[in-house]
């Protein structure tokens, strides 16, 4: 994962992180397999108060006189602790990338952590060339819009209280980054119109009941589908109701593997059905028509007008109708290759 975290005790309950996404550069979009490929530049920004002093007690260390202390989180991707500081000790929030498909092996790592010296805000940037699965309408085919979707949750502390809970908090987006832009266009037959950061929750228990298809077996010993969830009405109705339901019963509620069951230093971590929330970045995208018009609308519209102009001319100009076939024929051909 791009954010894989770091630290164990966040700066607050809850971390508010806030996220800013720019589309670098849009590489290709897939509609046959309904995916995409792009390099996009995430920002993150929260409030801590511990890392400057943390900052600068691992600068101290690893510049000690005789001293022999490594560095196993640089805090810039050119790996110069020294330099660019080190990181370790030091919390970053874990945010899950629920539909990415794959990381290009030989992909560009780069990233960067940092501190306002005039403040306690600090920063986390990185950006991920990575391959995403997305829903896709092709219903307006050739004139459509699709919206690419990369979605980004924090499953809140599922058992135990492992970094905190943390608020992802859109920030801002935008359609272009480090890479130049000339004349041309980013990737063949789309262009990226919008993009935007959609907030979401819901509770971890309604994932599996919207699409369970059965209760689990009664020897089951930490069912993801009790009886008693199957057989409640209003949550196969609603699957976020399930919250509910495992609330209205907390002894048997807390038995379920989507209840939080916070540590004992968990400070203001309410025990309850196990939330997750996150941000989905839609980049909007718009089909170039161009191409589609002339090599699938026009071939279409001109056979079905040729299939009426012979029945129009004289039926002994025979001449007359080889040469509109003729004619209509090469243009089809012609527009087709």
């Amino acid at each position: 994962m791009p954010f894989q975290g770091s630290g164990d005790v966040a700066p607050a309950v809850p971390a508010n992180v806030y996220v800013s996404t720019f589309v670098d550069r849009l590489l290709g979009v897939d509609d046959s397999t309904y995916e995409f490929t792009a390099v996009v530049w995430f920002y993150l920004s929260w409030i801590d108060p511990r890392v400057k002093g943390q900052l600068a007690d691992n600068a101290a260390k690893l510049t000690a006189a005789n001293g022999n202390s490594t560095c196993a989180l640089p805090c810039q991707s050119n790996q110069k602790a020294i330099a660019g500081g080190c990181c370790d000790g030091v919390w970053m929030p874990y945010i899950a990338f629920s539909n990415l498909k794959w990381l290009p092996q030989d992909r560009v790592v780069r990233y960067g952590f940092g501190a306002n010296p005039d403040s306690n805000a600090v920063f986390q940037w990185r950006s991920v060339h990575a391959t995403y699965y997305t829903p896709m309408d092709l219903r307006a085919f050739p004139f459509d819009r699709q919206q690419l979707l990369i979605q980004m949750e924090v499953p809140q502390a599922r058992s135990g209280w492992s970094g905190g809970l943390v608020n992802l908090i859109p920030s801002t987006t935008g359609n272009k980054m480090f890479t130049a832009k000339t004349r041309g266009d980013d990737v063949s037959g789309w262009g990226v119109v919008d993009v935007r950061l959609q907030p979401f929750e819901y509770p971890l228990c309604a994932a599996t009941m919207a699409g369970v298809l059965g209760p689990s077996a009664a020897g089951d010993p930490a069912p993801v589908m009790p009886e008693y969830m199957w057989e409640s009405q209003q949550a196969r109705r609603e699957p976020q109701q399930c919250a509910a339901v495992l609330e209205a019963n907390p002894d048997r509620g807390r038995l379920s593997p989507f209840w939080r069951h916070p540590l004992q230093d968990a400070k203001n971590v309410p025990s309850k059905p196990v939330p997750v929330s996150g941000l989905n970045c839609v980049i909007v995208v718009e089909r170039f028509t161009t191409r589609w018009v002339l090599s699938a609308i026009f071939p279409i519209m001109a056979t079905t007008w040729l299939g009426f102009l012979v029945f129009f001319l004289p039926r002994d100009d025979m001449n007359g109708r080889l040469g509109e076939i003729t004619v209509v024929a090469l243009v089809v051909l012609g527009t087709a290759a």
